[in-house]
């Protein structure tokens, strides 16, 4: 059992970390964006960013938590360790789906944008194909 908290302790901890080098998409990438969007996608980017950085500390407390309880003896330590254990779970579920969402506001508001700017690139394109400059 002591070997089973350490391992999945040790991968949680290391999965906390790892998850720290995931970033967003940088919508602005290909151009700039309009005022009303980018302001809502700095917001959510915003968001995003401290759920995610909230989500990963709580993931590698979870770790820590777990390696923790192996030094409990069983008993109501013991047990209110795993509860907390438990309410951290779920509260990085909560994270996780909030992080979901904003994702998906991001994409609502950020794919237009990039429709936009592809369409506005592709006739400008076609346009000087039309009409070549001798």
């Amino acid at each position: 059992m002591e070997f089973a908290c350490w391992l999945v302790g040790l991968a949680l901890i290391a999965t906390g970390i790892a998850l720290f080098w995931v970033r967003a998409p940088n919508w602005q990438d290909d151009g700039d964006l309009l005022e009303g969007p980018r302001k809502s996608i700095q917001r959510w980017t915003r968001l995003q960013r401290a759920v995610r950085i909230l989500n990963n500390v709580l993931v590698i407390l979870m770790g820590a938590l777990i390696i923790a309880t192996t030094w409990l003896p069983p008993g109501r330590i013991w047990g209110l360790a795993w509860g907390v254990i438990l309410l951290v779970l779920l509260v990085c579920l909560l994270l996780a789906v909030t992080d979901a969402l904003s994702s998906l506001s991001l994409y609502r508001h950020a794919l237009p944008e990039a429709a936009r700017r592809a369409f506005t690139r592709s006739t400008s394109e076609n346009s000087q194909d039309e009409h070549p400059v001798a």
